[in-house]
């Protein structure tokens, strides 16, 4: 599958305090048009610290034990979405 906007990749990144560098998910949010070989994407990291309610700025990725088809997630993860 080719990289597009709104693929998920896995990076190695930090957690918000810029610490704990580790390979998580990430959703690339660089329009596709702009993507290319040698472009530096930009992406959102997720995470799978989620609240019980889920407030408009932030949105569930499929997910599936066995992994997703798609994704390839295996558990329960979100990405927040704030400017």
């Amino acid at each position: 599958m080719a990289l597009q906007q709104g693929s998920i990749v896995w990076v190695e990144i930090t957690d918000p305090e810029n610490r704990n560098p580790k390979c998580r998910p990430a959703v690339v949010i660089t329009p596709t048009e702009e993507i290319e070989e040698s472009t530096t994407l930009v992406v959102v990291a997720a995470t799978s610290t989620i609240t019980d309610s889920l407030p408009k700025n932030i949105v569930e990725l499929p997910w599936h034990a066995d992994r997703h088809p798609k994704t390839g997630l295996y558990k329960r993860c979100v990405v927040i979405c704030d400017g």
